[in-house]
């Protein structure tokens, strides 16, 4: 059971109220050996070659190699890192967009960008893991917010460096403390990632669910949950149109990527299930932004259950004739045609339920469902399954955006069922993916915590809320950080604190 230390002092500053006795509050600065920014000059991007760590790669305390991918010419690292060179287990520290993450440096073969400083403790004095975590606790990030500026992104100046504070305890503490919270860190750092896992194996079960209902791979079960709107079920609990799950009759598509369908279905193309056109949204410029009318946004069309949720929608001004050109009606459905992102051409929401006035904005496409012939729902959910997702990602066009031209989504082709068997499809699936939601809503609630307690935890460790001194690793602990070599330069291997 950690305790607290016997006796506390009080800092006389807002942000962090009592220390140990016997610790200190400096300024940062004082008790380094380097500090270097390297905002500047941005360095020529190469397509391989030396990785640059940008701020963009530093994240939740380590340097994460994968959320950006950026490299600079092995000819021109000597100029772009005269101001010195990384070492194993400096301090990297990003100082906007974002602000105030955090690494240790476990790679020495790498370069770094604009917006990143490297820092460095002084020797036996100040310990680089220990710092790493002081610089990732609440208070100090607090701290850090208030000494910000900027609108559209918070930085920190150089000059506001030299404010910055720090904690120090003794050396022997601060490796102490840095070697538990490793231990800890790790620890619930694994937890996260296995509860991460289990998020990305919902949502794949979630698109499959939806892909192979409405392309009649996999016929949902009738009988139980099925409401009398559907239409007549057999005995044997299917709905009509099918005599039983094994005994469903298909026939090819004539589709590559759709395959085989139920022989009673049909195959249309989008446009004839349409009443009218598909249209682009409005465009309007950022000083009619903020009143009038509810815009329907890029933002707006990435929800969950594909469904458009008017309640947080932007106000845009408009003219009498451009709401009449732009008006959205109960049923729609959008396309996103233009993504910064590949994965995100394509997307698509339908707006159901719906009796306000609203608008859509020019990177959507808008179609209305013709639903004497398509429900509205089915349409959704066939929109947002796995093949057509596919499908409109491999017609995309990408320069510097990811486009998609109108005639794809009108030609786009969908096998379609009768309307009371769309019907009963939906209503199936909006039972299976609550159940799925409603787990994943509780995975993400346990990761949520698990996030708070190794916030809590750190903050408690570095800020001395809990006594560590006797605190000792278990025997068969082996952490992954980097050890000296007899060049300085270190090499991977076990910790050695010195």
């Amino acid at each position: 059971m950690l305790s607290r230390y016997p006796a506390y002092i009080v800092t006389g500053t807002h942000w962090l109220e009592k220390i140990p006795s016997h610790w200190k509050l400096v300024g940062l600065k004082k008790y380094l050996d380097s500090l270097i920014d390297y905002r500047g000059k941005t360095p020529e991007k190469t397509k391989d070659g030396i990785f640059l760590v940008t701020a963009k790669n530093i994240k939740n305390g380590r340097v994460d190699y994968s959320l950006s991918q950026e490299f600079v010419d092995p000819i021109e690292y000597e100029e772009i890192m005269h101001r010195g060179k990384p070492h194993l287990g400096e301090v990297l520290f990003t100082t906007e967009a974002p602000l105030g993450e955090v690494a240790n440096i476990d790679n020495i073969n790498v370069a770094l960008a604009q917006r990143v400083i490297k820092i460095s403790g002084k020797k036996n004095v100040l310990n680089n893991y220990f710092l790493k975590y002081w610089l990732e606790n609440k208070n100090f990030q607090d701290h850090l917010q208030s000494l910000a500026t900027g609108s559209t992104a918070l930085g920190i100046k150089s000059s506001k460096l030299f404010e910055l504070r720090t904690l120090l305890p003794s050396y022997e503490e601060q490796q102490t403390i840095a070697k538990f919270l490793d231990y800890k860190t790790t620890q619930i750092d694994e937890l996260i990632e296995k509860k991460e896992q289990l998020l990305k194996l919902l949502e794949e079960k979630r698109i499959a669910l939806i892909t192979n209902a409405v392309t009649g791979k996999v016929i949902p079960p009738g009988g139980g949950h099925r409401t009398g709107s559907c239409g007549p079920v057999g005995d044997n609990g299917v709905v009509s149109g099918y005599s039983s799950s094994n005994e469903i009759s298909y026939k090819p598509s004539g589709i590559p990527w759709l395959g085989n369908i139920p022989q009673h279905w049909e195959v249309k193309r989008l446009r004839s299930l349409m009443k009218g056109k598909l249209s682009n949204g409005i465009f309007k410029k950022r000083d009619d932004w903020g009143f009038g009318t509810k815009l329907i946004n890029v933002s707006d069309i990435y929800t969950n259950n594909f469904l458009v949720n008017t309640s947080n929608l932007t106000l845009v001004n408009c003219s009498d004739e451009e709401l009449e050109t732009y008006r959205v009606k109960d049923g729609d459905f959008f396309f996103v045609r233009s993504s910064l992102k590949l994965e995100g051409i394509g997307q698509s929401s339908s707006l159901i339920g719906n009796n306000e006035e609203l608008v859509f904005e020019c990177h959507l496409v808008k179609g209305s469902p013709n639903q004497s012939q398509i429900n509205a729902r089915f349409l959704n959910y066939f929109l947002n399954s796995t093949a057509l997702r596919n499908y409109f990602i491999s017609h995309a066009n990408t320069v510097t955006m990811s486009t998609i031209d109108q005639s794809v989504f009108k030609d786009t082709i969908l096998c379609v069922p009768t309307l009371l068997e769309q019907q009963y499809i939906v209503e199936h699936l909006d039972i299976e993916l609550a159940k799925i939601d409603q787990l994943s809503a509780k995975v993400t609630e346990a990761i949520e915590k698990l996030k708070e307690y190794r916030t809590s935890l750190i903050t408690s460790a570095v800020t001395g809320k809990i006594d560590l001194r006797n605190w000792s690793p278990p025997t068969s602990l082996s952490l992954p950080r980097a050890c000296p070599d007899s060049s300085g330069r270190g090499k991977e291997g076990e910790v050695e604190r010195s």
